[in-house]
């Protein structure tokens, strides 16, 4: 059983050389007195990568896609940024009169 698949909220556990699965760590070593072998691992919930540190920014290996600027290297690459007619919320763009 996939404990963090039934529970997907959950972010650990603790597990018991005999396998036993517990949400307290208190519990676990309780059972793990009754054991030959009274090992506690705490088993923790394994993060999906998604190209961003743990505040949301980028990477430091990523490209940076605004700018054209590669990250690695901070160097301008020759690639033309592509203008899509909309501002960065997604609505489009409106151009205001410049009449002087």
């Amino acid at each position: 059983m996939d404990v963090f698949k039934k529970y997907p909220n959950l972010d650990h556990y603790y597990e018991t050389s005999d396998g036993m699965k517990f949400f307290r760590e208190n519990d676990a070593r309780n059972h793990a007195k009754t054991l030959e072998d009274k090992s506690v691992k705490k088993v923790v919930k394994p993060v999906k990568d998604t190209g961003t540190d743990a505040k949301g920014s980028k990477k430091d290996n990523e490209p940076d896609k605004s700018t054209g600027t590669d990250a690695k290297d901070g160097k301008k690459d020759d690639k033309p940024v592509k203008d899509t007619g909309t501002d960065a919320k997604g609505g489009k763009e409106t151009k205001k009169n410049t009449k002087k």
